[in-house]
C-alpha cells in the first residue's frame, strides 16, 4: 500500500497471490498439527518434527485406561499409523490382510487361560463397500454374508470358553436417491 497514492502498489494477481500464499500456509499449520490426519505428507512432517498424534491429542489412550492385557486387530495398511498407535497406547497391535486373518487374529490373541483380556478388532471393508457400491448393493450383501460366516465360526469356537463379545458399528447407513446425490467434482 502506498500512503502518498493512497492505493494499493502492484498488480491486483499479485495481492491475491500473496493472499492465497497465507490462506495455504495457514491450512498447511492447521494440517501439519491435526492428529487425525491421513495425508502422507503431513505425517510426514509430524514425524520429521517429533510430534505425535497422542501429544496432539492430549487424552490418554482407551487401551491404556483397561485393567487388562489389550489387544487391537486392524488392516495391515492402518495397524502402525500415527493415529491407530495413539489410540491403541499400550495394546499389542496385530495385523490382517484378509477377513480369514482378522478372525484368526481375534482368536490368536484369545488364546490362553487365567489373564483377562480385551481385544478391540476392526473390520473396515462392509463401510468402504457401502460408500462406494451403495448398502443394497450386491457387494454390500456379500461383504456382510462373508462376515456374518466368519463371525459364526469365531463365535462356535468360543462357545466353551469364558468370553463376552460385542459388536458395534460406528454409523448406519441409507442408500440416498440419485437425486439427492452431491457429486463435489461438479462443484
Amino acid at each position: 500500500y502506498d500512503p502518498e497514492v493512497g492505493a494499493p502498489v502492484g498488480e491486483p494477481e499479485y495481492m491475491i497471490m500473496a493472499a492465497t500464499i497465507g490462506v495455504l500456509m495457514t491450512m498447511c499449520c492447521v494440517y501439519i498439527f491435526d492428529k487425525d490426519t491421513r495425508c502422507n505428507m503431513f505425517v510426514w512432517i509430524q514425524n520429521r518434527l517429533g510430534l505425535r498424534a497422542a501429544d496432539l491429542s492430549g487424552r490418554t489412550a482407551f487401551a491404556d485406561r483397561i485393567p487388562a492385557a489389550v489387544h487391537t486387530v486392524a488392516p495391515r495398511k492402518i495397524v502402525d499409523s500415527a493415529f491407530n498407535i495413539a489410540h491403541c497406547g499400550r495394546a499389542q497391535r496385530h495385523r490382517y490382510t484378509t477377513l480369514a486373518e482378522f478372525f484368526e487374529a481375534i482368536e490368536r490373541c484369545l488364546r490362553g487361560e487365567g489373564e483377562r483380556k480385551y481385544v478391540y478388532a476392526y473390520w473396515p471393508e462392509l463401510d468402504s463397500i457401502a460408500h462406494e457400491h451403495g448398502i443394497a448393493s450386491r457387494q454390500a450383501r456379500e461383504s456382510l454374508r462373508r462376515f456374518d460366516d466368519g463371525f459364526a465360526r469365531l463365535l462356535l469356537s468360543l462357545q466353551s470358553r469364558d468370553v463376552g463379545v460385542l459388536v458395534t458399528g460406528d454409523h448406519g447407513f441409507i442408500d440416498a436417491p440419485e437425486e439427492r446425490l452431491v457429486l463435489v467434482e461438479q462443484h
